[in-house]
């Protein structure tokens, strides 16, 4: 119970960190360009947020929570805000969704590989910290690359001046008078981000560890791993082609539903049975679906 409430609390403060830093990235990479904001992830999470455990041999409750918030927000500010920005750069309308799907899949393959890698590390040799020491390498590895083989999207007819009034937090609020069918884009994009992918994953792992569930860690990676397995399917087979054949806006009501569906299958463990919630609960969320669903909304607008 107390991991899961810090999780949440973690998420929490991230978000919220996000409410104020994102427009002002946002509106800065208009002048400034996309590229360097893919740095700030692998800096503050990767490298300084791990630094900070290994210096307080994991023992430091506050060190751990500013790892967690680190985790949660730049993350977002570097892939989940500065990608789309970056696509469409390049793309516009349905092909911007397309494109978008296949960008988030690629979070399925690190779901894949990253928690099995780290079970066996913390099997194979007792000691937890080894875990935020290969993230150190992991974190040095993405910078290199990125330096070395990641383009600037942002062209130069394109550049707009920063204005301090344009990254006001609340400046999303005119989304909503500019127009009805703009306005209800933007309102359907709030409501998927309750339930996307980052918004549940810690609340999934307090689920997983603690009551009801209560996996052995082997099956918490187990279940994980699927989650990376299918998010990646979705994202790189099935959601371009669904975006192709109904469209965006039948395609965003189908993934909701499904998403829906599964929500409800893994919130009934006592009457469905844990296995049946779980494994059936995840299959049925359609992984990615909310992240790929609000990039089709934006597409439309």
């Amino acid at each position: 119970v107390k991991a899961a409430y810090y999780l949440g609390l973690g998420i929490s403060s991230g978000s919220a960190i996000e409410f104020v830093a994102n427009p002002f990235l946002g509106k800065l990479s208009d002048q400034t360009g996309r590229r360097w904001v893919y740095f700030i992830a692998p800096l503050v999470a990767g490298l300084g947020g791990s630094l900070l455990v290994l210096a307080t041999g994991g023992a430091s409750l506050p060190a751990l929570m500013a790892h967690r918030i680190s985790n949660s927000c730049t993350p977002s500010m570097s892939f989940s805000l500065m990608f789309p920005v970056a696509i469409s750069d390049m793309y516009s309308g349905m092909e911007y969704g397309v494109r978008a799907a296949k960008a988030f899949a690629s979070i399925g393959l690190a779901l894949i590989v990253a928690p099995p890698l780290g079970t066996f590390l913390i099997s194979a040799t007792g000691n937890i910290m080894n875990v935020y020491k290969l993230r150190l390498v992991f974190a040095t590895v993405q910078l290199i690359f990125t330096y070395l083989c990641v383009d600037e999207t942002l062209q130069e007819k394109n550049v707009r001046q920063f204005r301090w009034l344009d990254a006001n937090p609340l400046s999303f609020m005119r989304l909503f008078t500019r127009s009805r069918a703009l306005g209800t884009l933007a309102l359907t994009v709030f409501f998927n981000c309750f339930a996307e992918g980052k918004a549940i994953s810690s609340m999934m792992n307090g689920w997983l560890m603690g009551p009801p569930m209560h996996f052995p860690l082997p099956k918490q990676t187990a279940y994980t791993s699927l989650f990376g397995v299918a998010a990646f399917s979705s994202g790189t087979f099935l959601v371009p082609r669904m975006l192709r054949t109904f469209g965006p806006r039948r395609f965003t009501d189908v993934c909701n539903a499904v998403s829906a569906a599964g929500f409800l299958i893994s919130s009934a463990p006592s009457r469905l049975g844990k296995d049946l919630s779980a494994w059936g609960g995840l299959l049925l969320q359609a992984p990615g679906a909310n992240n790929t669903a609000s990039a089709a909304c934006k597409g439309m607008a």
